[in-house]
């Protein structure tokens, strides 16, 4: 007597995302005459197997891609007894929704591992999107790391509303999953991608000679411009060289061919004078790694007036003083040879003009009354001077003055944007001009996606919400720029850096951000002035355009201007006279934001090690001038952790 599968009524197949069972398949009929039939899905592939044995599985060679519709085929058997099972898979050529990381992406762990998707492959927008992670070709069980859910559509264009960024412990080869959920409850599982983790490697840098192969002259001097090979195996781009005399620092060159133009802070230049010189340099590439010289240039100048000579003492740099303390600055200073003499000792507060002077002996040191100082940051450069005109290199330091009691400007602003029942924030630090930063409130009256928050510029804090009745509003505030934010505006010089960072303590393992950027340089300056923001987690950027591609800035975020500069994601840009405006009740027409563009509001997602505390910096800074403002609002209690596992 044979049995089949005709007298069972149905059976539950394999068919697995994640450990959940996702649908039925039914055997209808008899022995010589049945059929088995299941519902497909989108994006999956099937194939059917069967067995006598429910041991040896065999392939039937079916092989039928999801279209949402029912799929039956018939069979027959003379065996005593027959299974079947459907096989479901995700078909990997449909392009699928998970479009970063790609099958064996090399990155580093400076960069973070990044997301990006495409909607377009799916029905509808999902629910929220599960991301995954375990060691390559592991058979350990996979663990969820993240869960997103901002996704929006605009102009017909699907979109996930900000970035995500997995930041690994360590270097390795890493398997990712990406699982998509609909409101119902509905998994669709991207193909699994290989993903290796590594180092970025520095950039390679050697002086090679002078400028011209100038035959050194016995006396005077000699200007300094050098020849410099420098290199990048990962094909970063460099931003900067620093130039070092004896390990002091003596300029930097921020264009290539690197060594022509080495000026400092100040726009100093220097040239070589009388004593041994030996020349090391330091390449940055637009990720942040650092290459040195292996071994120094040396030049010998034997004749002629020497450089004066200057050290400080004290204090170190990154002091914090309070507001109306006597800032002394100790110092020792001597002119090499007995043909002159020192003049005097200057030090000069580049934001606000003040300086120091030491004009007689001893010459050990140098005060300010910083009682009218603004609160933030400020640099100093000190300098030596000799009766002959010559000078020392600069010695710089920054010092942050703060109010001389209770909480300090800087922990106001992260108590206002960190949600601490989720995160606990320490170590807070703000850096730049006072009057350029502050709370806002009443965010949605003035046309922002967002109440209330802090909101960090490039200049007047002021200016935000006084209406949009300027092109070029604006203020410089002396402000020095930022070294990371010059990393990613590849090859750029920023002025007016604003900066706000501290450690976080994540209870969970996804930090989140909520933030909106504005600008003046809209719509007239895009391509050349190139204003931007970024905030990193532990050094690596988080706040990307949706595709991955770039820093959420002027260049990366626009609309159409003409043929050389198309429109990009223009999805995510509000024109103020177009987009802004209308969101503003009749009310409160008079009162709205300055900024002549911004961005829709965005979340940057990163998932971390929980129960760590992890270092957070948030800068904003103008880009090749200080004349027009942008601005950074960032949502309050917006940074928090959440449980990526809901």
């Amino acid at each position: 007597m044979r049995f089949f599968l005709s007298w069972i009524a149905s059976l539950v197949f394999i068919a697995q995302v994640h450990g959940q069972y996702v649908f039925k398949a039914v055997i209808v009929g008899d022995a010589d005459n049945h059929q088995v039939s299941w519902t497909t899905r989108l994006n999956y592939n099937y194939q059917v197997e069967v067995t006598p044995d429910l041991e040896d599985w065999v392939d039937t060679g079916i092989a039928e891609p999801g279209t949402g519709s029912t799929i039956t085929y018939g069979f027959s058997s003379t065996a005593d007894k027959m299974f079947y099972r459907v096989k479901e898979s995700v078909d990997p050529y449909n392009g699928g929704f998970l479009v970063l990381p790609s099958e064996g992406q090399q990155v580093d762990l400076i960069d973070g591992v990044c997301f990006s998707f495409n909607l377009d492959a799916l029905t509808a927008l999902p629910a929220k999107i599960r991301i995954y992670q375990r060691n390559h070709q592991s058979t350990a069980p996979w663990k969820q790391i993240g869960a997103i859910t901002d996704f929006a559509t605009i102009d017909g264009i699907k979109f996930f509303r900000g970035s995500a960024v997995w930041l690994p412990d360590a270097q390795g080869d890493y398997e990712v999953q990406a699982v998509a959920v609909d409101g119902n409850g509905n998994a669709i599982a991207s193909a699994v991608r290989h993903v290796i983790v590594g180092a970025n490697d520095p950039p390679t840098i050697t002086i090679t000679g002078l400028t011209g192969n100038p035959t050194l002259p016995s006396a005077s001097s000699l200007d300094m411009l050098f020849e410099v090979d420098v290199d990048d195996a990962d094909n970063d781009v460099i931003t900067r060289v620093e130039f070092y005399d004896g390990g002091v620092l003596i300029g930097t060159d921020r264009n290539a061919p690197f060594g022509d133009s080495i000026t400092d802070l100040q726009g100093f230049s220097y040239s070589f004078l009388k004593r041994s010189h030996s020349i090391t340099a330091k390449a940055y590439d637009s990720r942040g790694a650092i290459g040195e010289t292996a071994q120094p240039f040396v030049v010998q100048i034997t004749d002629g007036n020497a450089r004066p000579t200057l050290a400080v003492t004290s204090p170190a740099s990154n002091l914090i003083v309070q507001q109306g303390q006597v800032l002394s600055i100790a110092y020792s200073a001597d002119v090499p040879d007995a043909s002159t003499e020192l003049l005097e000792v200057r030090a000069d507060n580049l934001r606000n003009y003040d300086d120091a002077t030491d004009t007689s002996a001893p010459f050990q040191d140098l005060t300010f009354d910083t009682t009218t100082w603004e609160l933030g940051s400020h640099t100093v450069v000190v300098r030596a001077y000799d009766t002959q005109g010559e000078y020392s290199y600069a010695r710089t330091f920054t010092f942050y003055i703060r109010t001389g009691s209770g909480q300090t400007f800087a922990q106001r602003l992260v108590a206002n944007i960190v949600d601490e029942a989720t995160a606990t924030p320490s170590n807070e630090l703000f850096t730049g001009s006072q009057v350029s930063s502050d709370e806002f409130v009443a965010g949605f009256n003035s046309g922002l996606q967002m109440n209330s928050g802090v909101l960090l510029t490039t200049g007047l804090f002021s200016l935000w919400n006084g209406g949009n009745i300027y092109d070029n509003a604006g203020q410089n505030n002396t402000q020095q720029g930022d070294a990371d934010l010059e990393n990613r505006v590849t090859g750029e010089k920023t002025i007016d850096a604003t900066a706000l960072e501290f450690d976080v303590f994540s209870l969970n393992g996804q930090l989140e951000l909520v933030y909106q950027f504005g600008s003046e340089e809209y719509k007239e300056f895009v391509g050349a002035f190139n204003d931007g923001f970024m905030a990193t987690i532990d050094g690596v950027l988080v706040t990307l355009v949706p595709d991955c591609s770039d820093i959420v800035a002027v260049n990366s975020v626009h609309p159409y201007i003409d043929a050389s500069f198309p429109a990009i994601n223009e999805h995510l840009y509000l024109d103020n006279d177009l987009d802004i405006d209308p969101s503003v009740t009749l009310a409160n027409q008079p009162v709205k934001v300055e900024y002549d563009g911004m961005t829709i509001r965005l979340k940057a997602h990163a998932f971390v090690t929980p129960n760590t505390s992890h270092r957070i910096k948030i800068v904003i800074g103008d880009v090749n001038d200080g004349a027009l403002d942008s601005g950074l609002f960032i949502g309050e209690s917006s940074v928090r952790s959440i449980n990526p596992q809901p």
